[in-house]
């Protein structure tokens, strides 16, 4: 998706990552992929969240885009310039430092991510001093376009006015610069992550759970203090949480991942009043407040016992614990493509086009009628993507074959 001028701020394109793995004391090393395929962008102002049981990946899309984990393959740009790709910088290492004018990160712990050995101003003034160089950036800037001050060093005296500065917009008052992390509560210090943060004039923050170890009444602070941030600075977030509530209150638009992918993606309203993928409706059946959402997605006649299968590349992921897969589900994995959202289909009340499906031979569903949307198109670079749907008011894309 892309803005008015034809540019996302943040871009991810076939992004993956891979780790390496030892079983046992002298057994071989094998390839656990965290990340893959993940086409994604975000635009200026924009709040895309992104939503997965623990170890779907997340956190490690966050810290790719950040610059903290190397791709194992594709490409992360920020403002249209590749993030890790040296051949398009003369000097890179500059190059990224100034890339900390643009990108931060607010981590999950405010206890571990707050250095105890420094005091709270130096903490927030860090960015600044490692940077050297900040763009300067004012409210609504378009990095693309050079808007904002010119990049320019900083004296001692501008450091620390802006220091005490960011912390007043945080809640904290300038004795605060003064004090240690082990003398605060987990909400201030997450308030000075924020701050550490926001101190550089980002335009793009990515939110690692930032919530997750707050009481419910700091949340909501929090929460409100991010979403202040945002409008007054025009931020852009890449918001990471388990708390489904959490992300449908912060976001616009929202990504499903499972085992590394994304499965599906769209505008957060209608995701979570309507969604599509089997994934998806089981996380929201996990939380009591989003337990009738789920009565909106495509109806079936039967519903199929969990599979004893070993994750594979060679079938769905999902196609182990999906209660509605068929025999083509085992044998490749589908893509993600755009399905056009009904007229109306936002409303939790609108019922959803119904696929009708009966048990085979081999225990999986076969389908006894198309679903509405038609087959997708080949782009070149061969992923699938039909562009009349992607126009479409209110689309999505789904990696399921019920939508094929």
């Amino acid at each position: 998706m892309q803005d008015a001028s034809g540019h996302a701020l943040v871009q991810f394109q076939q992004l993956g990552r891979d780790f390496r793995q030892k079983s046992g004391l002298l057994g071989a090393r094998r390839s656990l992929r965290a990340v893959h395929d993940v086409n994604l962008s975000v635009l200026h102002g924009e709040v895309l969240g992104v939503v997965g049981e623990s170890g779907c990946g997340k956190s490690t899309l966050g810290r790719m885009a950040v610059g903290l984990l190397t791709p194992s393959r594709g490409v992360v740009r920020i403002a249209g310039r590749s993030l890790y790709d040296k051949k398009e910088h003369k000097d890179h290492a500059r190059f990224r430092r100034s890339l900390s004018g643009l990108v931060q990160m607010i981590f999950q712990d405010p206890y571990s991510s707050l250095n105890p050995r420094m005091r709270i101003g130096e903490s927030v003034a860090e960015p600044l001093v490692c940077s050297g160089l900040v763009p300067g950036r004012t409210a609504g800037a378009d990095p693309l376009a050079g808007g904002g001050e010119t990049a320019r060093s900083l004296d001692r005296g501008e450091i620390t006015r802006r220091t005490l500065d960011m912390l007043a917009q945080v809640g904290l008052d300038a004795d605060a610069a003064k004090r240690y992390p082990h003398e605060f509560s987990g909400g201030q210090r997450q308030r000075v992550a924020i701050a550490r943060a926001l101190i550089t004039r980002p335009a793009f923050v990515v939110c690692d759970e930032p919530t997750s170890s707050l009481d419910a009444s700091v949340q909501s602070q929090v929460l409100n203090l991010l979403r202040d941030m945002q409008e007054k600075l025009g931020l852009a977030y890449l918001f990471i949480s388990h708390d489904l509530a959490v992300v449908r209150h912060m976001s616009d638009r929202v990504a499903v991942m499972y085992q590394g992918l994304v499965v599906e993606e769209g505008e957060a309203e209608a995701l979570f009043t309507r969604p599509l993928h089997p994934y998806t409706q089981l996380l929201l059946e996990s939380v009591p407040g989003f337990a009738g959402r789920a009565a909106s997605a495509p109806a079936v006649a039967a519903k199929l016992a969990p599979l004893s299968l070993a994750p594979s590349r060679q079938h769905c992921p999902f196609a182990p614990r999906c209660s509605q897969r068929m025999p083509v589900c085992l044998e490749s994995p589908p893509e993600l493509h755009f399905v056009s959202e009904p007229q109306g289909a936002a409303s939790e009340n609108d019922a959803a086009p119904t696929v009708n499906r009966t048990m085979d031979s081999t225990g999986g569903l076969c389908p006894q009628s198309a679903p509405t949307a038609g087959p997708p198109e080949k782009t070149k670079q061969g992923r699938t993507e039909d562009t009349a749907l992607a126009q479409q008011p209110g689309a999505r894309r789904v990696r399921c074959r019920l939508f094929i």
